[in-house]
């Protein structure tokens, strides 16, 4: 190298590491569990690395290292985002950004800095081989500070971008504040308290195969003692009032079987009338239920699932439709410690298989029949976790070239549930699977048949690595399939779901859900601790029932606080989600930097989340005329369960930072959509075309509206 630009390069990089004499807070001292990608898959992006790059080596930007800083992967058309709270107190934000010598040629990434979620300073595109762009953003008076890193246009799977010498230079003494809940008004408990009179919940209707075991816990709230009974129930099935469950097995002949439900107790009495529907599909209605991993991770046992079903009964949420306990990974066994990612495998005492292939219990659990006949006695029902590929996503026994025999087992055991997670399958790999799209989806579709040929309807849920939508449901017989990488514990991973809802809505209908993951409402596992606040958990359960999504609970229910249990027993919410057109919502307007999601209801009526996506109280307006609703509408507030008034042209209502308001509205006499309107989630499509933003399934053009339209009708 020649001399002169040795020389420049020592002199620059001596300048770039020379620190302000002011204290700092480096941003590598935060917690970057806060950073989280805004995508639609996480597969294959490497974790954040504090004082390293993404590779775990020096942050080293045009031949400068900083000791300092924060390292991260971006893929292509996918975002970074970090939001941290100075609260008022910090004077100002530096940074010197740039992308890590180790990336990838032509690798290019943006930085953009938000001030109270006004964009305040942005890097322009900045590539490999440039020196570090230095940047200083004025805090005084700043709430928020939100970090934004993309891709800069270059389609590159190798772009590191490092935030190097990231600091906050801060007030006196002053510190960042660990959440926005000092400085925005927090939502307490909303729901009211239960009246004690008899409520029957969950839908109005269930799905059966038949020939089939029955099984469906008939869930009715109010004080006890509570009588219930059943009438008109086909031959061959009977009402267990012990256990509060229709039992028995379903006909041989399809169709609808009405029924009515009565209910009575000291505070009065109530019926409503109940559609058995034998046929060919089964997961009507999304299934509401408790799954094991954030709340037990790879430490889940015989016992705590035991513990969790006492607690759904206990706590009321069985009388509410919560119905499934879900046992995920960390309940096999593998082949040797050393195979084993994250979880004791000490307490998993054990083989696998035995010497004809069947998978077996161990320690951890040792009687599945046993556990499942305890969850069924609960008047609950059974899961299992398994994969397609020969590991789990922890390292124990998947089910690869094993799918019949343990279908057989599973529905042996009891189970009703199947999560089938994509770790350890894929194509291309030291395994010899093929590349073909319709091997990809072999196993799935194994498994989807073998769980069919049992003498129990099992709802089959997939988690896949590649993008299989509509052959998903169609090919491989899924009830619903996941749309995001895990969610914890994390407002941003939340935020990530309700990006990927934008694209993935128009998949779901009754028997198909689409799967943000779990509700994650406290502590996430055995070392994560509190992250969101009261009102971005009204938001995640508003937007889950919105989406029509799975609902199943991910932390441990014995923990249950009175605001968590406060949101997951309101019925006018739930009805939201178990509502039979089985719609998902879609984003029809963004007023400001808000959003409005909406769907049909199958009584007419639409339901709608107004969303504060900012920190602070403000007003959001969900503008009817714009939405092609013509006339007067009546609204209610579903959180509050109370009647907000009848309302023209639009609704406005004030909602704190991160909150959402849920209503449900109804036409008044006369009110109507504008004769061009078939569906109010025709303005996503239009939103969706003006955005230019691609459409998952198809190319990357836009469904026309009419072709929306003419597709409806035909439907």
């Amino acid at each position: 190298m020649n001399i002169h630009r040795i020389i420049f390069t020592v002199f620059v990089c001596a300048a770039a590491m020379l620190s302000a004499v002011e204290p700092v807070q480096w941003l590598e001292d935060e917690d970057l569990g806060e950073f989280c990608l805004l995508g639609q898959y996480d597969s294959g992006i490497k974790k954040t690395k504090a004082r390293k790059n993404v590779l775990d080596m020096p942050i080293k930007i045009n031949g400068c290292v900083y000791e300092h800083g924060v390292g991260m992967h971006v893929f292509p058309k996918k975002t970074w985002v970090g939001d941290f709270f100075p609260g008022g107190k910090a004077k100002r934000f530096e940074v010197k950004f740039g992308l890590d010598d180790r990336s990838g040629e032509n690798a290019s990434a943006v930085l953009n800095i938000y001030a109270d979620e006004k964009l305040v300073a942005s890097s322009g595109v900045v590539r490999k081989g440039w020196s570090a762009k230095e940047m200083s953003v004025d805090l005084k008076g700043v709430l928020v500070l939100s970090i934004e890193v993309k891709d800069g246009g270059a389609f590159n799977y190798s772009v590191y971008a490092d935030l190097a010498d990231a600091a906050f230079v801060m007030e006196d003494g002053a510190k960042l504040l660990a959440s926005p809940e000092s400085f925005s008004r927090q939502l307490g408990v909303l729901t009211p308290a239960d009246d004690g009179k008899p409520r029957i919940n969950g839908p109005a209707l269930y799905g059966v195969r038949p020939k089939k075991q029955l099984l469906y816990r008939v869930p009715v709230s109010g004080e006890r003692p509570m009588k219930i009974a059943v009438e008109g129930l086909p031959e061959g099935t009977y009402f267990d009032e012990k256990r509060q469950q229709l039992r028995g097995v379903t006909p041989a002949r399809k169709g609808d079987y009405p029924l009515v439900i009565r209910a009575k107790n000291a505070k009065g009495e109530t019926k409503r009338e109940f559609l058995l529907k034998v046929g060919d599909k089964i997961g009507l209605t999304p299934p509401m239920g408790w799954n094991s991993w954030n709340a037990s991770s790879m430490w889940v046992e015989d016992a705590r699932v035991r513990k969790m079903a006492d607690a759904a009964v206990e706590l009321g949420l069985a009388d509410h439709g919560w119905q499934y306990l879900v046992i995920d990974d960390g309940w096999a066994c593998a082949l040797s410690s050393a195979e084993v990612h994250g979880g004791p495998v000490e307490k998993c005492v054990g083989r696998p298989r035995d010497d004809n292939g069947n998978i077996l219990p161990n320690s951890k659990f040792p009687d599945m029949k046993a556990l499942s006949d305890y969850v069924h006695d609960k008047g609950l029902k059974f899961g299992i976790y398994s994969s397609p590929g020969p590991k789990t996503c922890a390292g124990l026994e998947g089910s690869w070239k094993n799918e019949w025999r343990d279908a057989r087992r599973f529905i042996v055991w009891g189970v009703d549930y199947l999560k089938y997670d994509a770790c350890s399958y894929g194509a291309g790999d030291s395994r010899g699977f093929s590349e073909g799209r319709y091997q990809k989806l072999l196993p799935y579709m194994m498994m989807g048949k073998a769980i069919q040929e049992g003498d129990r309807d099992v709802f089959f849920s997939i988690s896949s690595q590649a993008d299989l939508y509509v052959d998903a449901f169609q090919r491989c017989r899924a009830n619903s399939q996941r749309i995001t990488s895990d969610v914890f514990n994390c407002w941003p991973l939340v935020r990530r779901s309700m990006v990927a809802e934008r694209y993935y809505w128009m998949n779901t209908e009754p028997g198909q859900w689409c799967d943000p993951d779990m509700l994650v409402l406290q502590a996430s596992g055995p070392k994560r601790g509190h992250r969101m606040t009261p009102n971005e958990f009204y938001t995640h359960v508003s937007l889950w029932c919105l989406y029509s999504a799975p609902l199943m609970m991910g932390f441990p229910l014995d923990k249950a606080t009175p605001l968590t249990l406060s949101m997951l027993t309101n019925d006018e919410v739930l009805e939201v989600n178990q509502d039979p057109l089985g719609l998902c919502a879609a984003l029809i307007q963004t007023p400001g930097r808000d959003e409005v999601w909406a769907k049909p209801m199958s009584d007419g009526s639409i339901a709608a989340g107004l969303v504060n996506m900012g920190y602070v109280e403000r007003k959001v307006k969900f503008c009817f005329k714009m939405a092609g609703m013509r006339g007067k509408w009546r609204v209610r507030d579903l959180w509050r369960q109370k009647d907000e008034g009848v309302f023209e042209n639009c609704y406005e209502v004030s909602i704190p930072g991160h909150a959402t308001q849920l209503v449900r509205i109804w036409p008044e006499e006369g009110a109507k959509f504008a004769d061009d309107v078939l569906d109010i989630r025709d303005f996503a499509w239009m939103r969706l075309v003006e955005e230019e933003r691609p459409l998952k399934p198809g190319a990357d053009g836009c469904v026309p509206c009419a072709e929306r339209r003419e597709a409806m009708k035909m439907k």
